[in-house]
């Protein structure tokens, strides 16, 4: 793609975005302020980055990676006590999923749902899980794709249906939780499927 002037072309991008990046941003707030105030924040930093997009790519992805982190930092900022108390923030990747095979995916999922005594060699006690963690709050999962496949599918399920199992146990448990789902980009390993945000 040969682009004359890239400074025009980003101009004519970025304007003609504004009502996906806004409706995007409310859909993850819910507030129609909030969201005006992030889209304004969204636009600055895009500026600032000018330098970093080549428009031979996709506009509208790199722009909704940079919105979504915009929103995490507006939620994260967030004076109100009881926003501050009930909103956690789960990087995916970065929970831990040490051991060899079904080890790991043991550990992780331990990590998610939790893990009755007994479970498996060394789950001395119960662990309430990330998921009972944030019942009766907000949880903000992302990197979902850097995760185990069949995990993915487990934690879609619990996701839809608002329930989970602990590790060990074949009880049930209803969650009264919301979600912020980052819908760009979507998860690399569930290929097929589009991103999505759940609330």
């Amino acid at each position: 793609m040969s682009i004359e002037n890239p400074t025009e072309y980003f101009i004519q991008a970025l304007t003609e975005s504004q009502n996906r990046l806004y409706g995007y941003i409310f859909s993850l707030v819910g507030e129609h302020h909030a969201a005006s105030d992030i889209l304004q924040e969204c636009n600055l930093v895009l500026w600032r980055k000018f330098g970093e997009f080549r428009p031979e790519s996709d506009f509208i992805p790199w722009a909704f990676a940079i919105a979504r982190f915009q929103v995490l930092a507006h939620l994260r900022d967030r004076k109100r006590s009881d926003i501050a108390r009930n909103f956690l923030f789960h990087p995916l990747g970065s929970l831990p999923a040490e051991g060899p095979g079904s080890e790991g995916v043991r550990l992780l999922e331990s990590e998610l749902f939790g893990h009755e005594r007994g479970a498996f060699t060394g789950a001395l006690e119960r662990r309430i899980g990330r998921f009972e963690e944030a019942d009766g709050g907000t949880l903000f999962l992302d990197e979902i794709g850097e995760i185990d496949l069949n995990t993915q599918v487990k934690l879609l399920r619990a996701i839809g249906e608002r329930t989970i199992e602990r590790l060990g146990s074949n009880k049930p448990l209803l969650l009264g939780i919301s979600f912020f789902i980052p819908s760009a980009p979507f998860p690399p390993k569930a290929r097929g499927r589009r991103g999505f945000d759940v609330r």
